[in-house]
């Protein structure tokens, strides 16, 4: 083995050593915490963003059906025939 083989073996086997001892350290695992609750937090505000759509569009297939539905009508109320009275009940009658 050449000597910047062995230059190259040692400069791995610290880098190893160094990321192990890393992974074990107290910032690592702050780290990878913090950023699983940041993930977290992503996930519910992609929910929340996917429920409010999902409300929109149902709005709006609503708002879409009352627009295609009629919206005049007539309303008719002639009164009932009573002979003797003075005064009589109508008829209700809506015409659409």
């Amino acid at each position: 083995m050449s000597s910047a083989d062995k230059a190259e073996k040692i400069i791995r086997d610290i880098e190893t050593i160094i990321r192990r001892e890393a992974a074990q350290s107290a910032v690592y695992l702050d780290f990878e915490e913090r950023l699983q609750e940041l993930i977290h937090r992503k996930q519910e505000l992609n929910e929340d963003i996917e429920r409010i759509l999902l409300d929109l569009e149902k709005l709006y297939h609503d708002v879409d059906e009352v627009e295609n539905r009629r919206s005049r009508f007539l309303l008719t109320a002639p009164p009932l025939r009573m002979p003797g009275a003075a005064g009589s009940p109508v008829t209700p009658v809506a015409t659409v």
